[in-house]
């Protein structure tokens, strides 16, 4: 069993609130209203920061923004993601070629964890920063199995649901199929909008994890979100939360999965297979770039050897 530590709880706490709005000034009251902190304690925890050099405090103003500690261990961290790094001038072009919000994302720590986003000229949604973290249990994140093999998605499948929804075998099996068939996931809004998903990236973390599932049981009451498994009809119009696509390794196992958000009612067919063939396109190219090798042929697995 895990211990908890409230004291670096409240202290991730602070650094989160911070981070997750790049180049604003963030007074005290602020940061202890955003966080549920009291001001006294708030403060002490900020003084160590910015003594440790995590924060910087405008003597004036009396605001704390990220410090240079901060900066060497983002750079740190993106030098331990070097596949993404060389990805990501690949999703800056994806982002303004079909102008949408990009992502790269993967499993950490039992965790979708989101590495790397680029948005069209500075636009996008709020969601989907670059650290959030979301469950990774069944139904939620079907996607990030789909292209290992069947013992992998079967162990999945297998976990303990998201509370409270329910998880159909069945349907989900299709939906890996589907994603070896085509290459690609679309997730479909449903009953979700934009909102859902704004909300969870203004939540800590392990709020994420204990809300999720209610949310999104509230919004989709049948347990699993609307995958499209079909082929897209140009005729139709799709209510398209985003699209996803796999970047494979050296041992063909998937590094991280890309994501182009459109958070979108009514797309035209047409307009969703040129964006599904331009993530496609990226993510060949991304992991040619890589050295990855693509394990699926004609939407059959080759023998992956996992180390």
């Amino acid at each position: 069993m895990s211990r908890e530590s409230p004291p670096t709880r409240r202290t991730v706490a602070l650094l989160d609130a911070v981070v997750r709005r790049p180049g604003h000034d963030h007074s005290l009251a602020e940061l202890a209203k955003e966080t549920g902190i009291s001001k006294a304690t708030a403060l002490g925890i900020l003084n160590e920061l910015h003594t440790g050099g995590w924060l910087t405090r405008d003597p004036t103003t009396k605001t704390y923004r990220p410090g240079a500690a901060m900066l060497a261990a983002g750079t740190a961290a993106d030098e331990g993601f070097a596949a993404v790094h060389a990805t990501r001038p690949l999703m800056a072009a994806l982002s303004r070629e079909v102008d949408a919000v990009c992502t790269a994302s993967a499993v950490i720590d039992g965790h979708v964890t989101v590495l790397a986003r680029t948005e069209p000229n500075g636009r996008g949604t709020p969601a989907f920063r670059v650290g959030q973290r979301y469950p990774f249990a069944p139904p939620s994140g079907v996607m990030f199995v789909a292209w290992d093999d069947d013992r992998t998605v079967d162990r999945w499948l297998d976990e303990k649901p998201l509370a409270p929804l329910t998880v159909n075998k069945a349907e989900l099996r299709a939906v890996v199929a589907s994603c070896r068939a085509r290459g690609h996931l679309v997730v479909g809004l449903g009953e979700s909008d934009a909102g859902l998903w704004s909300l969870l990236s203004e939540l800590p973390d392990d709020a994420v994890s204990a809300q999720l599932g209610v949310l999104l049981q509230q919004r989709m009451p049948g347990g699993l979100q609307p995958y499209l498994v079909d082929s897209i009809d140009p005729r139709k119009g799709y209510d398209v939360s985003l699209l996803c696509a796999p970047v494979f390794d050296r041992s063909a196992h998937m590094a991280f999965l890309l994501a182009v958000i459109l958070m979108r009612p009514g797309v035209s067919g047409r307009v969703l297979r040129t964006v599904t063939s331009a993530l496609l396109q990226t993510a060949a190219t991304a992991t040619e770039t890589i050295g990855g090798r693509n394990p699926v042929v004609r939407g059959q697995l080759r023998r992956v050897t996992h180390q």
